[in-house]
């Protein structure tokens, strides 16, 4: 898609052609698969693939399970660099 976008010829003055450039970049936005969950947006809304118009089965609970499991990973990564300290004061000082 963004080879698609980058390869379009653009006749001088680009504010004449800003409808084209502004659908061909919501176009390629949603047709473009993410990564984290294996679908693209109009997949997972239109359930239907942009690209080959077929319809696409979505894996909700895939889906939530995969972004769970890299949400923890994610935090157990940051935690790692984390001290442990003791968050609890002695309050007899006061």
């Amino acid at each position: 898609m963004g080879d698609m976008i980058r390869g379009r010829i653009f006749n001088g003055n680009w504010e004449s052609q800003a409808d084209e450039i502004l659908q061909s970049i919501a176009f390629a936005v949603w047709s473009t698969v993410i990564a984290a969950i294996g679908y693209s947006p109009s997949q997972t809304i239109f359930n239907r693939d942009m690209i080959l118009n077929i319809n696409e089965e979505v894996n909700w609970t895939l889906i939530n399970k995969t972004k769970l499991a890299n949400k923890q990973k994610s935090n157990e990564y940051e935690n790692q660099s984390r001290m442990i300290t003791n968050t609890h004061q002695d309050k007899k000082s006061c």
